[in-house]
């Protein structure tokens, strides 16, 4: 048995499980999933898709329908592909279209932890057993009680458990930061839906950066507990890690054991004062051939829009070579 992870083109995916022998797209109907088919011959090419990660048998086709072109660049017929392995696989439709349900959960506060005065851990248990599904690095929607709002943030945790947690800044006048400082209170119940989102942890087949500018560390902290848990040999990583204050840098001490698992390294730094804990300045300052070396990189970074777009600039100004660069950017509503 394998586990697919449907990612559709609107950004929601839905995890689903094959069976040995079954194709994707057995799979997905199973599923009550009605992703793009039309022969299911391998002959129309109708259910083509891409597959991120993971391997398959791509079965019987006709070169009309999938092309030694397609085939090398990942693409695979739903229809005919039998799964060997967990696989991650985008549709080229929208989640809508193929009358996808987004999974919605109702989870209760079990924590809520101030890490420092602008960042709160808010811990969630569903109710009734179930657990929370995800690709690490993929975020969900929260609703705040009573008013309708959602507000959406990133897991800061492994996958398949009941308890999830999310790492959120309060803001001075923020919907959820007002919430967390005033009302919720262990016990408290929310509703989830998800998960979302294309910024999600691929096969490690070459060094990897991560880049995380405030909150932003959440998803790589997914990420890396994911790669903790495999307990496989990976490629090397390094993250580089900045915010605005020393109190800001949190979970510090999730990021030291990982070095004890993992090939992996840190560094930090503060922006908006002076430290005598930690460099001030900005991640950009590792960006250079001298730190980094001529080695080709997978390349993640998560965090405010400025400081993504500085170090996808200084990543193309200093020349270090990269295979991908995936990009999450977050701006914290005020309202």
């Amino acid at each position: 048995m394998a586990r697919i992870a449907l990612n559709f083109e609107d950004g929601v995916t839905r995890i689903i499980e094959s069976k040995s022998g079954e194709t994707v797209s057995d799979a997905a109907t199973a599923a009550r999933i009605k992703i793009p088919l039309d022969c299911t011959g391998g002959i129309c090419g109708t259910c083509k898709c891409k597959i991120k990660t993971g391997t398959c048998d791509l079965g019987e086709y006709e070169a009309d329908a999938l092309s030694d072109e397609e085939i090398a660049e990942g693409f695979g017929l739903a229809c005919q592909m039998l799964p060997k392995s967990d696989m991650i696989i985008e549709i080229l439709a929208s989640a809508e279209a193929c009358k996808v349900e987004v999974e919605k959960y109702t989870a209760e506060i079990v924590a809520i932890e101030f890490l420092s005065p602008e960042i709160v851990k808010l811990v969630l248990k569903a109710q009734h057993n179930h657990k929370f599904h995800f690709l690490p690095g993929q975020y969900a929607h929260i609703e705040m009680p009573t008013v309708g709002i959602t507000r959406s943030y990133s897991f800061s945790n492994i996958s398949d458990t009941e308890t999830v947690e999310f790492l959120v800044r309060l803001l001075p006048e923020g919907v959820m930061s007002d919430y967390l400082r005033k009302e919720a209170k262990v016990g408290s119940v929310l509703h989830l839906s998800g998960p979302f989102g294309s910024f999600y942890l691929r096969d490690l087949e070459r060094p990897v950066l991560f880049f995380a500018g405030g909150t932003g560390i959440a998803p790589f902290l997914s990420m890396l507990e994911k790669l903790s848990k495999d307990n496989k040999k990976h490629q090397q990583m390094q993250l580089f890690y900045g915010a605005t204050t020393d109190e800001n840098l949190v979970e510090l001490d999730r990021l030291e054991d990982f070095k004890t698992s993992l090939p992996f390294e840190y560094s930090t730094c503060v922006s908006g004062e002076k430290s005598n804990l930690h460099p001030n300045g900005f991640v950009t300052q590792w960006i250079n051939k001298e730190h980094l070396g001529a080695q080709t990189y997978d390349i993640y970074v998560c965090g405010p829009p400025a400081m993504v777009d500085a170090v996808k600039s200084a990543i193309e100004k200093e020349g270090i070579s990269q295979n991908h660069f995936y990009v999450e950017k977050f701006t914290p509503s005020s309202s």
